[in-house]
């Protein structure tokens, strides 16, 4: 959890946060998340390695990304941000193994879309 939560404050706070509530209209909250709290991660590790956009609408023009995280953290530090970030704020999921993180770095290894 401590290192998780460094990580978490160096590179996840300026958008999401520091209580994980995010900015509305702009980053989402993760703190009440149901794709972060998901009994499976894939999601969440898919979004931290790679990074994500949402779609533009009318109501908001601005689709706002996030950007990828898989060339600057190893499988460690992406487990132990993602375990921080399920167990803050109230929230109580299970902990991500680097193993799982491992295993959808390598089945997203080959895609380039």
């Amino acid at each position: 959890m401590a290192a998780g939560g460094a990580i978490y404050r160096d590179q996840c706070s300026a958008c999401h946060g520091i209580e994980g509530k995010g900015v509305p209209h702009l980053f989402p909250a993760l703190a009440e998340s149901t794709m972060v709290h998901s009994n499976d991660p894939t999601t969440a590790i898919r979004m931290v390695l790679r990074g994500a956009r949402s779609v533009g609408t009318k109501a908001e023009p601005t689709a706002p990304g996030m950007p990828s995280y898989g060339w600057q953290l190893d499988d460690r530090q992406v487990a132990a941000v993602l375990s921080f970030v399920r167990n803050s704020w109230g929230g109580a999921a299970a902990p991500i193994d680097a193993a799982e993180v491992t295993r959808v770095r390598s089945d997203t290894a080959l895609r380039n879309d």
